[in-house]
């Protein structure tokens, strides 16, 4: 397994890290015999970043963790990285007693790579004034955490506010992939952080496994190339030769998919021209898949009811490209940035009215709605 070597950490990583946000169940419960036998395959493979967090399966990969990994293997053999979640942090105190809860769960002295969990530049705003900075260095100081990081989703701008911010950062978890390096803009957030000499962990390489299940006609674009490479593993390689990366998390939950990604950086053979090829082919395919025809430009920005509408029709959009589900169950009904969504409208009409495009908003927003209703009853 190829490893990065951290100087300003001196630590070292291997480049595929394992995500621990995906194990198997069974009755709503992590599968222990199952899950095992991906840790004993990801040891075998040579990972030994291993990625947590609070929330992970209810609280249950972090106990997991402890059963399946820290109590089994030798600790100076993997690094754990565990995240602090904002939205459980109310006031000071809070900060104590969750890493109190992990440390307890992971049954170990110290965790690695400590990071804030998933925030937005308000996120990290209002951390700050809870006294957030000075309560990471201690527990540095004091030996319970390594390195201090945080993971976001924001956008470049905010990222870079973030980054900015505080000298004491020492990494930053991001999410980069062939899709989103331009849909998403992450490259311009890859760049800032790789100015700053920040190493870089990469979640969603696979963008939640959808790079690894496209539409058929789209990924026959590689297997017609290649029948014997996966296509994850073009999106795998893809990011690991990004010069900044330090570990490239994948949710593997089954001993295949461990085998197929630690064989890409194995070592890691960036790649050539002819694949690259393929990868702008696939994402030409994909961007001509979109449903409605919206830009993204945010003349409706100023909705009354305070609904993110470009997000919310980016998961129809994304839904129809990538045949999940999850961009309706998940993103369009829970992940907003508002919150909101078309059981909050209030049929002014205001957004078809300025909408360039000439979007019925409030009716494609009523299909989208309805039909995240279905798919959650379905589950």
């Amino acid at each position: 397994m190829e490893t990065r070597k951290l100087q300003n950490l001196r630590v070292e990583t291997s480049l595929l890290g394992f995500g621990g946000m995906r194990f198997p169940e069974t009755d709503g419960k992590i599968d222990f015999e199952a899950s095992v036998k991906l840790i004993d395959a990801a040891m075998e493979s040579g990972v030994n970043y291993y990625d947590t967090a609070y929330v992970y399966h209810n609280g249950q990969s972090e106990t997991f963790f402890r059963d399946g990994l820290i109590r089994r293997y030798p600790r100076d053999r993997f690094l754990i990285a565990d995240k602090l979640p904002p939205w459980e942090c109310h006031e000071t105190a809070d900060f104590e007693r969750l890493l109190n809860i992990q440390l307890e769960r992971l049954g170990t002295e110290t965790i690695d790579f400590y990071l804030v969990h998933s925030i937005s530049y308000p996120d990290w705003e209002r951390m700050k004034n809870l006294g957030i900075q000075d309560w990471l260095l201690q527990k540095r100081a004091e030996g319970k955490i390594r390195f201090i990081g945080f993971s976001s989703h924001d956008n470049p701008e905010g990222f870079a506010k973030i980054v900015n911010d505080w000298e004491a950062w020492q990494f930053a978890q991001l999410q980069v992939n062939y899709y989103d390096w331009t849909v998403l803009e992450s490259e311009k957030s890859y760049q800032f952080l790789q100015e700053k000499g920040l190493p870089l962990i990469v979640m969603e390489p696979i963008r939640g496994g959808n790079l690894a299940n496209l539409k058929p006609e789209i990924a026959r674009i590689f297997t017609d190339a290649n029948p014997a490479k996966s296509t994850a593993s073009y999106a795998m390689r893809w990011v690991g030769a990004l010069p900044n990366v330090a570990t490239v998390l994948s949710g593997m939950n089954t001993v295949e998919q461990i085998k197929d990604n630690a064989i890409q950086f194995s070592p890691l053979v960036p790649l050539d021209p002819k694949e690259q090829a393929l990868i702008d082919r696939a994402l030409d395919a994909l961007h001509q898949l979109t449903l409605i025809p919206c830009t993204g430009c945010n003349y409706c920005v100023d909705c009354p009811s305070e609904l993110n509408i470009a997000f919310l029709l980016g998961c129809m959009n994304s839904y129809v490209k990538f045949d999940s589900t999850n961009y309706l169950t998940w993103r369009y009904l829970y992940d907003s940035p508002s919150k909101k969504t078309y059981a909050d409208c209030v049929q002014c009409g205001q957004c078809a009215g300025i909408c360039p495009q000439h979007i019925d908003i409030p009716e494609e927003l009523r299909k989208i709605h309805e039909l995240a209703l279905e798919f959650q009853s379905q589950e």
